[in-house]
């Protein structure tokens, strides 16, 4: 009986601090996931236009070289997806219609 009381503490504690120690690990993964993916407050918004700032100053431009390069690509990816867009695009038309057009939403 003894040895089983002693399995069965053992156990328990273990038990018991793995408990605690996955909860700690979920609380800072919840932490640092709403840190990284928060989208708004004054820091976010300040974070955003020192980069649109930096981004269209022409001191950072990229070189003429790369960017021909990756305008060349893009045109490369837009010709080789142009059929299929152009098959998919009759599906949406009714969207690209504005909604005082007459549709089901002007008669409200």
């Amino acid at each position: 009986m003894i040895v089983i009381g002693l399995i069965a503490d053992a156990s328990l504690l273990s038990a018991t601090l793995l408990t605690s120690r996955i909860e700690r690990l979920v609380e800072n993964t919840e932490a640092k996931t709403r840190q990284y993916t928060k989208v708004g407050g004054a820091q976010f918004w300040t974070k955003l236009e020192s980069e649109l700032e930096r981004a269209a100053d022409p001191g950072h431009d990229i070189p003429p070289e790369k960017k021909r390069k990756l305008l060349s690509q893009i045109h490369v990816l837009v010709e080789r997806w142009r059929p299929f867009m152009a098959e998919i695009a009759p599906l949406f038309a009714d969207f690209q219609r504005p909604a005082s057009a007459g549709g089901p939403e002007s008669s409200k």
